[in-house]
């Protein structure tokens, strides 16, 4: 799971310390967990006092689609509502944003793939 390779990667170990990032995958929708889902869980494991922000990084190649600009926001907001949420959530932009990385990883990809590419 791509929130895990992340989450050691970059944090080492998911168990508790002092000061931690927890790094957890969500959905938008069909698979799980929902956004609504993941956020409750990570509030009832680590409780409100436990978090002091939520990033929520939505993985999409296209920056600039109707699931980042509408979708995730209200699905958000929803769940502050609906949850109670008083931790501070930030949305980052997509991955797609970033068009360097995104066309260097086409570019090594499609080199890795082809036999006449140097």
């Amino acid at each position: 799971e791509l929130a895990e390779i992340y989450q050691q990667q970059f944090f080492g170990s998911s168990s508790v310390s002092q000061q931690q990032t927890i790094v957890k995958a969500a959905h938008m929708e069909i698979a799980e967990p929902s956004i609504p889902d993941a956020l409750q869980a990570m509030i009832e494991e680590h409780g409100e006092d436990g978090l002091d922000e939520i990033i929520c990084h939505p993985f999409f190649l296209g920056p600039h689609g109707r699931h980042v600009s509408e979708d995730i926001p209200r699905i958000i907001e929803t769940a502050i509502q609906d949850l109670d949420i008083s931790i501070p959530i930030t949305t980052t932009q997509p991955v797609g944003d970033e068009v360097n990385i995104i066309m260097q990883a086409v570019h090594t990809t499609i080199r890795k793939s082809s036999s006449k590419l140097i």
